[in-house]
């Protein structure tokens, strides 16, 4: 089919390289496989999951130092107290911990949504090489359009997580929530230029 009649066909979808052709912009890559798009996930959800893990790990010890000399018991009458007192040294450990929560917090926002949304990279896409890019303009989407995606993958979940498995056979490998703002993962390591 000449390049002429693909773009007036109703059931013709451009490819990346199409839309570059056609515009001087968009991704110009091919999109990016589910089992990768699969891998940059897992690996973001470690990312995350190790750092709170660790925070509210600190935060426990921190209780556990506290409590350690205070014990609970039952009187004759069946009614149970707290005997002793919470042990000092586990209060600067709790804040430790705390300030930990809120850092692995952030640094997870900042993974999901402000690092994408200005480069298109994920720690877990960059480590794979693939970038989160608009559909038409190949330019990362921006922080609010990330935090939009972000939210819209509920949809994905609807019915029976379909929405996550639809870039197994979508042409553009897009999930739904890809589809609702317009957005595209393409297979690009982190080391080539813009």
């Amino acid at each position: 089919m000449s390049s002429s009649t693909r773009g007036t066909s109703p059931d013709w979808s451009p490819t990346p390289d199409d839309v570059a052709a056609r515009t001087g912009r968009g991704p110009g890559y091919p999109y990016a496989v589910w089992s990768l798009r699969a891998v940059a996930f897992l690996l973001d959800s470690l990312f995350a999951w190790v750092a709170i893990a660790a925070a509210a790990g600190v935060v426990l010890l921190g209780v556990m130092v506290g409590v350690q000399d205070m014990v609970r018991v039952t009187d004759s009458d069946g009614e149970t107290h707290t005997i002793g007192h919470w042990n000092w040294v586990g209060t600067p450990i709790v804040v430790v911990g705390a300030i930990m929560v809120v850092l692995a917090i952030g640094l997870s926002i900042w993974n999901s949504w402000v690092r994408p949304g200005r480069t298109g990279y994920s720690i877990g896409k960059a480590a794979v090489g693939i970038r989160l890019v608009g559909e038409v303009t190949g330019q990362p989407l921006g922080v609010p359009m990330t935090v939009v995606r972000y939210v819209c993958h509920v949809v994905d979940g609807f019915p029976c997580y379909i929405g996550w498995f639809w870039p197994l056979w979508d042409a553009k490998r897009q999930t739904f929530a890809d589809k609702i703002v317009h957005s595209v993962v393409i297979r690009r390591p982190k080391n080539e230029t813009d």
